[in-house]
C-alpha cells in the first residue's frame, strides 16, 4: 500500500535517525568493501570497485556518464540525512525504489559494466597468453577471486531459498493447514518477526496453501483495511511509517465473522492467542511448536449464490455494511455501485433465503469457471480478491464483475442454470506490448535503412 503523494524521509527509512546519519553512511562504506554476515546487499569488494573505476576512466565520455550515475547511487543509497539526499526527491523514478539501499541494484549493475570494461582494458595491455607469466597471471587472478568472494557469507535465507524440511516451526503445520483449508482458504499469521512481517504468509504459498493474504498490490489496500477489521483495529493509515506488508498478525480476532465470508475453513495462530469467544467451533486439529490449527466449520463456500443485496457507493461504506450488526452473511451480500442501477432493483427487495453453493470447475490463478443455479435474479459470490483486470463472462457473453463484500467477486444471474468464466488480464499489458512492437519495428528500419545508405554511397 503506497500514498499517492511525496513519500517522506520517516517513510522512506522507518528506522532512521538523525543521530545515526554518518554512521549508517560508514555502514554502507565498510559493507560495501569488506561484506557482512547478512544477505550481502551492500558488498562488492574492493577488486570489483578497482576495475569499474579502471572502466570508467578508460571509456571517455560513455565511461565518465556510467561513473556519475554510480556515484550519484551510491551516496543516496546511504540514505536521509546526508546533504545530498535532497537529489533523491528531486531525481526522477527514484522512489519505486522506497527504501534508498536497494539502489544497489543500479549500484552493482553499473560496477559489472564498468569492471568488464576495466578487465577488457587490461587485458589488452598485458596480454594473458604470454607463457612466460602465464603462472604468475593466473595466481593473480586466483588472488583477485578470492578477495572478491571471500567475504560472502550467507548466515540468513530467504523463505524461498530454503527446502520444506528446514522450514520453522514445522512443514507439517503448512501440511495440515493445507488440510483443514479444503476447497476455502487458510488464514496465516504474520508475527514471525524474526524474519519480517509477511514471512509466514510466503512460507503458506510455497507449500501450496491456498491463503487469505495473498499479497496483490492491486488489492492490498483494501485487504489491509479487511485484515485490520478483522483485528478490531482501524485501518492503517497512508501516513504510517511502516506500510501494510501484505499481512497482520492473527494473535487477536475480534471479528471471525469477517473470515467466514472469505471462505476461510483453517486458521493458524499462536497456541496463546486470544480465540475469539464469538466463536467456539472452531477446532483445534494439529499443532507443531506453539503454533495451533483450528477448523472453522462456519466458514462460507469459496462459491455462493444468494438472492439478496444491498447496495452502496463508496468502498468505505461497504466494510461500514458488513460489519454492521444487521447484516446476515449467509443470505446476503453488500455490492458497490449505483444504488439506483435498475439490474440490481430485484436483489434490493428480495426476500433473503439461505445461500446456495456454486461449484468450481476450473480453479487457475487466471480463470475461475464457476457452475451455478438460480431460482431467480440472484448473485454469484466468489471468495477471491476484487482487483483490475479481472472480466466476467456468463455461459459465454460478457458480464460486469462487481465489488462485493468490500473485498471479493460477484457476477449477477437471471434464473437457470449458468455457467460463469472469471478470467485475469494484466492491465496495460496489450498497450505495453503495442508500445514496444512500434519501438522495435522502428529500430529495425531504422537499422535497415542506415544499412540501406551505406551500401549506395558504397557503390
Amino acid at each position: 500500500m503506497r500514498p499517492l503523494g511525496q513519500l517522506t524521509d520517516a517513510q522512506i527509512m522507518p528506522y532512521w535517525a538523525p543521530s545515526l546519519t554518518w554512521s549508517a553512511a560508514w555502514q554502507v562504506v565498510r559493507q560495501t568493501f569488506a561484506g557482512w554476515g547478512g544477505l550481502q546487499a551492500l558488498y562488492l569488494s574492493a577488486p570489483a570497485v578497482a576495475l569499474a573505476m579502471v572502466g570508467f576512466c578508460v571509456t571517455g565520455t560513455y565511461g565518465a556518464v556510467l561513473g556519475l550515475g554510480t556515484l550519484v547511487a551510491y551516496l543516496l543509497a546511504m540514505g536521509p540525512g546526508t546533504p545530498w539526499f535532497v537529489l533523491y526527491h528531486w531525481l526522477p523514478g527514484l522512489a519505486i525504489f522506497r527504501l534508498p539501499t536497494r539502489l544497489f541494484l543500479l549500484v552493482t549493475f553499473l560496477c559489472a559494466v564498468g569492471a568488464a570494461h576495466g578487465l577488457t582494458a587490461l587485458a589488452r595491455a598485458r596480454p594473458f597468453q604470454r607463457s612466460a607469466h602465464r603462472w604468475v597471471e593466473l595466481a593473480a587472478l586466483g588472488l583477485v577471486l578470492v578477495a572478491l568472494v571471500g567475504p560472502l557469507r550467507n548466515d540468513d535465507h530467504l523463505p524461498w531459498t530454503l527446502p520444506p524440511s528446514r522450514f520453522a516451526p514445522s512443514a507439517s503445520l503448512f501440511a495440515a493447514a493445507a488440510r483443514a483449508a479444503a476447497d476455502g482458504r487458510a488464514a496465516l499469521p504474520a508475527d514471525r518477526l524474526d524474519l519480517g512481517f509477511g514471512v509466514f504468509v510466503r512460507q503458506g504459498t510455497l507449500h501450496r496453501v491456498p491463503v487469505l493474504q495473498d499479497y496483490d498490490s492491486m488489492s492490498s489496500r483494501r485487504l489491509a483495511a479487511y485484515l485490520s477489521a478483522v483485528a478490531g483495529e482501524p485501518p492503517p493509515s497512508p501516513e504510517a511509517p511502516l506500510p501494510f506488508m501484505g499481512s497482520l498478525p492473527l494473535s487477536r480476532v475480534a471479528r471471525p465473522d469477517l473470515l467466514d465470508l472469505l471462505a476461510v475453513r483453517s486458521i493458524v495462530m499462536p497456541l496463546d492467542g486470544d480465540r475469539p469467544a464469538s466463536s467456539p467451533r472452531w477446532v483445534l486439529v494439529d499443532r507443531a511448536a506453539r503454533y495451533g490449527v483450528y477448523s472453522n466449520p462456519d466458514a462460507l463456500p469459496r462459491s455462493y449464490v444468494v438472492t439478496r443485496a444491498r447496495v452502496v457507493d463508496k468502498e468505505p461504506a461497504a466494510l461500514e455494511a458488513i460489519l454492521a450488526l444487521g447484516f446476515d452473511r449467509n443470505q446476503e451480500a453488500v455490492l458497490v455501485g449505483r444504488p439506483d442501477a435498475p439490474e440490481l432493483r430485484a436483489l434490493a427487495e428480495a426476500p433473503g433465503t439461505p445461500f446456495r453453493p456454486a461449484r468450481i470447475l476450473a480453479d487457475a490463478p487466471e480463470r475461475v469457471v464457476v457452475q451455478a443455479v438460480a431460482d431467480r435474479p440472484s448473485l454469484l459470490v466468489v471468495a477471491d480478491a476484487f482487483a483490475p483486470g479481472w472480466r466476467a463472462r456468463v455461459d459465454g457473453q460478457p458480464a460486469r464483475l462487481w465489488q462485493t463484500n468490500y473485498y471479493v467477486r460477484g457476477v449477477l444471474l437471471q434464473a437457470g442454470e449458468h455457467q460463469v468464466e472469471l478470467r485475469y488480464r494484466a492491465p496495460g499489458f496489450a498497450a505495453g506490448v503495442a508500445v514496444a512492437a512500434v519501438a522495435v519495428a522502428a529500430g529495425v528500419s531504422r537499422r535497415a535503412g542506415g544499412r540501406l545508405g551505406a551500401s549506395c554511397v558504397a557503390r
